[in-house]
């Protein structure tokens, strides 16, 4: 019986739903865009819309009938230096004026709007489409370079040169690098970045990132990379890759830091040394910024397929001690060759590396999902306490198994082709398939790379 009567019932609430905004709208004056004051307090009315109850008109003067009944007064503090916008897709949730010192806690929405307020004389400009207020902005004698919705009520400290400005509206997402975070996550497909993460652990935030990433992806084969931060260590040089004489959401933006520890890595794929004059470098910091303490990006905008704009914030009381214009140390390592037949050569490696000098422990990454579980990636640590990666570092993956120095790496053959099956301790008389296993020792000194992308995973020792 209740089955029978749900289709009816979503009938009569979308008819209900329908000819109540009908109705509402009918009565307005339809699109318009008005100027208020804010030296005084403001009214609002607000109409519910799939159980959210958004702001719909807004004036400085309280409402005349059939308004007035459903009005709410906004007292505006005279201390007033910034308002704050709740938004999503649809229009403004809620309005919050706010001190200079003060901060907001986020209600649940997506997207906030952070407005400065010059003077108590301020005036704001309202676009109103005759059901909601679509979106707020303070006329100011100083016009703005560019507007920017963040995804947190709080908007972090930049300069201008510490990100890619290609246009005049950013819907953006800070990542905080404090001393909860593990390391930096990347999720990567067809050589662009889709996704950054700051890992602190197998968090609720932690799998939502994956499950995000999964969902866009889904039908799209995923790269990930994981760069970890050791205690102390600080990100004392960034940079944006792109291609030359493309527009911005086609010129694959790829973010390079570098560590005071001398660690190094590109986000993205590792490009043939033939076409690096194709490519042009931001750098993202000058010395007195500071090392850098927060990454923020475009890719949680919902119109955005991929990242197309990155930035940095940095920490001026976290001094740099080596400071270069130019990111050069990735540069001797040149990629394997691949056959025409292959794909092309701009996105078809991907590349991690590390020292080997001081290894003491190796933790393997397994993908849990085949039944020949290969060997995604290594978490490498060192004597002096410091960790790298190597590979794909998939913290939804199987990383349970440690194994001590001297290190050999295991290869295997599946169906004709050779993959990483793991790693054992270097001893006399390890147990292999003759047929199809064999074993590469590593050195206590030079470079170890792992190349990976499309086509295979390669590992390949570098005597520097």
């Amino acid at each position: 019986i209740i089955t029978d009567l749900i289709s009816p019932c979503w009938y009569l609430t979308v008819l209900g739903e329908t000819r109540r905004l009908m109705e509402q709208l009918r009565h307005s004056n339809g699109s318009q865009c008005e100027r208020l004051s804010l030296s005084n307090g403001l009214y609002i009315t607000r109409t519910m819309y799939q159980g959210t109850n958004y702001v719909s008109r807004i004036s400085s003067v309280p409402f005349a009938s059939p308004d007035a009944a459903r009005q709410t007064q906004i007292n505006i503090p005279a201390h007033a230096k910034k308002l704050i916008l709740s938004t999503d897709h649809i229009g403004v949730r809620s309005l919050y004026f706010l001190g200079q010192n003060s901060n907001l806690v986020p209600d649940g929405s997506p997207w906030y709007d952070i407005l400065d307020i010059p003077d108590c004389r301020a005036e704001a400009y309202i676009r109103f489409d005759g059901l909601f207020s679509r979106t707020i902005r303070i006329l100011a004698k100083k016009p703005c370079d560019a507007s920017m919705t963040w995804s947190f009520p709080k908007k972090p400290t930049f300069r201008p040169w510490n990100f890619q400005k290609t246009r005049n509206y950013y819907r953006l997402h800070h990542i905080e690098l404090n001393a909860a975070v593990k390391g930096i996550i990347v999720c990567c497909s067809y050589g662009r970045t889709i996704g950054i993460h700051g890992f602190t652990g197998r968090s609720k935030a932690f799998w939502k990132f994956i499950d995000s990433m999964n969902q866009r992806l889904k039908n799209s084969q995923r790269f990930w990379m994981f760069f970890p931060l050791n205690v102390n260590e600080k990100i004392q040089g960034a940079w944006v890759r792109t291609f030359k004489n493309c527009d911005p959401p086609s010129s694959n933006p790829v973010l390079l830091i570098r560590t005071s520890l001398k660690r190094a890595v590109a986000f993205g794929p590792h490009p043939p040394a033939y076409l690096k004059q194709s490519y042009e470098f931001q750098c993202l910091l000058r010395k007195s910024d500071g090392a850098v303490s927060g990454i923020f990006h475009d890719g949680l905008d919902p119109s955005a397929r991929h990242i197309s704009v990155m930035g940095v914030v940095c920490d001026s009381h976290r001094s740099i001690n080596e400071y270069s214009e130019f990111e050069t140390s990735l540069d001797p390592y040149i990629t394997p060759n691949i056959s025409p037949s292959d794909g092309t050569p701009v996105t078809a490696w991907y590349m991690t590396k590390a020292p080997l000098e001081g290894l003491l422990e190796v933790r393997t990454c397994r993908d849990k999902h085949q039944p020949h579980r290969p060997c995604l990636g290594f978490l490498l640590y060192y004597q002096d306490g410091h960790v790298e990666s190597l590979g794909q570092v998939c913290w939804d993956q199987d990383l349970d198994r440690e194994v001590h120095a001297p290190i050999c790496i295991e290869y295997d053959d599946i169906a004709g082709k050779e993959y990483i099956k793991g790693v054992q301790r270097s001893v006399a008389g390890s147990q292999l398939n003759p047929d199809t296993c064999k074993l590469q020792e590593l050195p206590q000194h030079g470079t170890i790379a792992w190349w990976f992308g499309h086509l295979k995973d390669r590992i390949i020792i570098y005597n520097d």
